[in-house]
């Protein structure tokens, strides 16, 4: 369930945050679970950039785990970040990694460009200031976009970025993520 949208008028994107559950029997009396290719857990907390023109995926990043939004505690929220900042988005989950550290590693894949012997330098250290494309490989190499089969997974990013089991075992997460890639920082 999308529960936050922010909207960034710079880049003409939405950012949206939620929750979703995939839980599930394989059962012949039911209909078979919900399968997501980006959540590898029974409840997993989403966060997202959107295309506001045409509504295509930019990039999700996942995290075990439930925001549990409109609920009495917690509920959350998803802002952008200052022009003083950089280009971040701000995302408050509660109960995320209530029951332990949970990986921030999680999600859509990453693009790059892929240089002649094979080795793929991934967006997110190509340009911090904008998507990348194409246009923006060296001569020589081939761009690989995040829907590419041999895109960097967002577990291979190894940013360590994780939640949950915090200062006094704080089960909340402040996460800020790079709004071009993705990138938990």
């Amino acid at each position: 369930a999308a529960m936050w949208v922010v909207y960034d008028k710079t880049d003409d994107s939405l950012y949206v945050t939620g929750t979703t559950t995939y839980f599930g029997e394989i059962s012949d009396d039911l209909p078979p679970p919900k399968e997501n290719g980006n959540c590898y857990h029974d409840m997993c907390a989403v966060t997202m950039r959107l295309s506001a023109k045409d509504g295509s995926t930019d990039w999700i990043r996942t995290a075990k785990g439930s925001p549990r939004w409109n609920f009495f505690d917690q509920t959350g929220d998803i802002q952008l970040a200052n022009d003083l900042d950089g280009p971040y988005v701000y995302v408050a989950l509660d109960d995320v990694g209530e029951d332990g550290l949970v990986t921030l590693d999680e999600g859509t894949s990453y693009a790059g460009c892929r240089d002649a012997d094979g080795v793929l330098t991934p967006e997110h250290l190509i340009s911090p200031s904008k998507v990348v494309t194409a246009e923006d490989c060296p001569i020589g190499s081939t761009f690989v976009p995040r829907s590419a089969a041999d895109a960097l997974p967002a577990a291979d990013a190894a940013t360590e970025a994780k939640c949950g089991t915090g200062h006094e075992t704080v089960d909340a997460c402040i996460i800020k993520y790079h709004k071009y890639t993705g990138l938990p920082i």
